[in-house]
């Protein structure tokens, strides 16, 4: 695909970021899509279970310090992390990090590494921290994952939609204008919110996974930084 057909198929009727209030109720009457579930606390993140749900948000605040070392570190300098983690090792996870910004990432984010490695049957993640200066994913797809979760810390939030606005039978066929529904909504998960990812491999959700991709990166920036943490 060259620039100008990118430029053509990546264009649609609409597009949204989604904006919830977090004192709000689950989301619920607010516009929210029939496949969201909202987290207000941790201990909800089993939400994503229910059937017909297959994306969760979390609104996350980072530390005021830790959104100044964020904002201070060059893009060249910012970390890359890889590392599987037992669910028993999650509190010792920000000694594991290669610098100050990692260790504070890992800190502030113990409770939600351990709430999500709760869902798991296994309670063993990969947990990644990721850079990349494009998008990596064009195409709106289905990961082959049970859960993902994913928080960007720097730039653009992973775009998502909603399962009424999903042509499944063009997932995989290569044209993001026939997988989305005329005047369907393009959402955007905004930086620091924590997205939780059903996949297809989800118990009972096959063929019913979440339908989403990475988002385009603005020239105006160096590119995206963003935590992955998937079942291992």
């Amino acid at each position: 695909m060259n620039a100008e057909e990118h430029i053509h198929e990546d264009y649609f009727d609409s597009r949204s970021i989604l904006q919830i209030d977090p004192t709000g109720k689950d989301g619920h009457g607010l516009g929210a899509p029939e496949n969201l579930c909202v987290a207000d606390s941790l201990d909800k993140f089993s939400r994503i279970k229910i059937p017909g749900k297959n994306v969760l948000i979390h609104f996350w605040s980072p530390s005021e310090k830790l959104q100044l070392l964020i904002e201070k570190t060059k893009f060249a300098a910012l970390p890359t992390f890889s590392g599987l983690v037992r669910g028993d090792e999650l509190a010792l996870l920000e000694k594991k990090g290669v610098d100050i910004l990692s260790s504070q990432i890992f800190s502030e984010l113990q409770g939600v590494l351990m709430a999500f490695s709760s869902l798991l049957p296994v309670p063993t993640v990969k947990v990644e921290l990721i850079k990349t200066l494009d998008r990596t994913c064009p195409l709106f797809h289905v990961d082959r994952v049970t859960l993902r979760l994913l928080c960007t810390l720097s730039g653009p939030g992973t775009e998502w939609l909603s399962d009424k606005g999903v042509n499944r039978k063009y997932l995989g066929r290569g044209d993001n204008r026939k997988i989305i529904k005329k005047n369907a909504l393009v959402y955007e998960a905004a930086p620091f919110q924590i997205v939780i990812l059903k996949g297809n491999a989800y118990p009972g959700s096959s063929g019913a996974g979440i339908v989403h991709r990475s988002p385009a990166v603005p020239s105006s920036i160096d590119g995206r930084w963003l935590l992955r943490v998937d079942a291992a």
